[in-house]
């Protein structure tokens, strides 16, 4: 997996000054991490979901509850999935690839719509354990390094084909 990486980030090197490495930076912050930071994505999750409220959680003991209530909160998509459903992971996943289209530096934007399919490769290609010992038990991509597995592992069909229609809406 690593090899591949590193093919990857020499032939980027030989074939422009792109910085790959910021790129990959970004797009681990924007789509990979947690959104539990971005006060309008707890607004409409408070708003349209109210993840105390629901069904699936309010058996959960205190502490369990608490927990998944907080990776909801932070647009965790595997979560979502598990307590929500798969149109919950669709609202997260747009919400991701929206904020992303809105806040990715617009060379890195470029950068994505013109290597699209070659980036979705090296996601589906480049998985790894995660550093973190308490969450290494599966594989994630971007050599570990996301923190939002299930969006690029599990869900990478899903992920990939919104993320398609968003960036190129005339051609999907």
């Amino acid at each position: 997996m690593k090899k591949i990486l590193n093919e990857w980030k020499k032939y980027l090197k030989e074939s422009s000054e792109f910085d790959y490495e910021a790129f990959i930076k970004e797009f681990n912050e924007i789509i990979g991490n947690s959104v539990s930071y971005d006060s309008s994505f707890f607004r409409i999750v408070q708003k349209e979901y109210n993840p105390a409220s629901l069904e699936s959680v309010s058996g959960l003991k205190p502490r369990k509850k608490n927990k998944i209530i907080g990776q909801l909160n932070a647009g965790m998509t595997h979560t979502w999935l598990e307590h929500v459903g798969i149109e919950g992971v669709k609202f997260v996943v747009d919400y991701k690839i929206d904020k992303y289209l809105r806040e990715a530096k617009p060379e890195n934007v470029e950068y994505l719509k013109n290597n699209f399919e070659r980036f979705f490769q090296t996601l589906a290609q480049s998985s790894a354990s995660r550093p973190d010992v308490e969450f290494n038990l599966r594989q994630v991509a971007l050599a570990g390094q996301l923190g939002d597995w299930w969006i690029a592992n599990d869900g990478l069909g899903l992920f990939k084909d919104m993320f398609e229609k968003k960036i190129n809406p005339t051609e999907v």
